[in-house]
C-alpha cells in the first residue's frame, strides 16, 4: 500500500465489513469486535484492524501482497486469498524475522553472496584443510525504498509504543518496531520486532496442531501482545547486552 502511495493518514471505516468475492461475501470484525469507528491507517496498523486491513487487501489486491511478501524473502507457499492480508497464510518465524530485518536495513533484503535468498544460516564452508571454498557473506538487496521502509517501522514503532505491542517495550528505553499477530481461534499469538541491531520473531502455539488458547494467560486467550510480546521482551534485553 505505502508503495502504492496510499499514505498512513489515509482513512478507513473500523467496523464489521462485507466484501464480495464473486460468488460468496468476506465478512469481517474485529478482535472482540473492537471497532473504533473512522480511523487512519496508521492508528489500524496501531491497534491491529482487521476491518480496516481487509479494506486495504481489497484496494491494493491480495496478489500484491503475495509479490510484496516474497520480495522481502518469504518463501513459504502463498495463494492470493483475500484473508491473506490478516494473515491468513502460514508462514513460519525464520522467515518472518528475515522479512522484517528488512525494514531494519533499510529496505535492503539480506542475502548470501553463495546461497542467494535464503536465511544465512551458513556463514562460510571450508575444507578438511581450513581453506575457503565457499564465503556467503551478507549482500544487501534493494527490495524497498529507504522512505517506505522508513515509515514501515515508524507505523510499527506506534503498535509498541501505543498499541498492542506495549508489553514489548524495552526497559532501557531503546526503539522497538514490531507487530502483534492473534488468529482468530486463538490457535497462534505471534510477536515480530526489532531494534536497530536485531530483529526476532516470536510464535506461541501447540505444534502437533491446532488448539485454541482461551484461558492460558492468566485466565484470559493468548494474544500476540501477551507471551509472545513479553517473551519477545525477556529475550531482547539479555541479547542487547551482549550487542552494546
Amino acid at each position: 500500500a505505502l508503495r502504492d502511495g496510499i499514505s498512513p493518514d489515509s482513512e478507513f471505516e473500523s467496523g464489521p465489513v462485507e466484501i464480495p468475492l464473486g460468488d460468496k461475501v468476506w465478512s469481517v470484525h474485529n478482535y472482540e469486535n473492537s471497532d473504533l469507528g473512522r480511523i487512519s491507517l496508521a492508528t489500524a496498523t496501531e491497534f491491529s484492524d482487521n476491518t480496516v486491513y481487509a479494506q486495504l487487501t481489497q484496494l491494493v489486491g491480495p496478489a500484491a501482497v503475495v509479490r510484496t511478501a516474497r520480495r522481502l524473502g518469504i518463501t513459504s507457499p502463498l495463494k492470493n486469498y483475500f484473508a491473506i492480508g490478516l494473515g491468513a497464510e502460514a508462514v513460519n518465524p525464520l522467515e518472518m524475522a528475515r522479512a522484517f530485518s528488512t525494514f531494519a536495513n533499510e529496505g535492503r533484503r539480506i542475502d548470501g553472496a553463495v546461497f542467494g535468498n535464503r536465511p544465512r544460516a551458513v556463514t562460510v564452508v571450508r575444507n578438511e584443510v581450513g581453506k575457503l571454498v565457499d564465503d556467503n557473506r551478507p549482500v544487501g538487496r534493494p527490495v524497498l525504498t529507504e522512505n517506505t521502509a522508513a515509515l514501515v517501522t515508524s507505523l510499527l514503532r506506534n503498535v509498541v509504543t501505543g498499541g498492542t505491542g506495549r508489553q514489548a517495550q524495552l526497559s532501557d528505553g531503546r526503539q522497538v518496531a514490531g507487530k502483534t499477530g492473534t488468529t482468530e481461534n486463538y490457535g497462534d499469538a505471534w510477536f515480530v520486532g526489532y531494534t536497530p541491531q536485531l530483529v526476532t520473531a516470536v510464535w506461541v502455539g501447540y505444534p502437533n496442531g491446532l488448539r485454541p488458547m482461551l484461558t492460558e494467560y492468566h485466565g484470559d486467550a493468548v494474544a500476540g501482545g501477551t507471551f509472545p510480546a513479553l517473551i519477545w521482551k525477556a529475550f531482547m534485553e539479555s541479547a542487547n547486552r551482549l550487542l552494546k
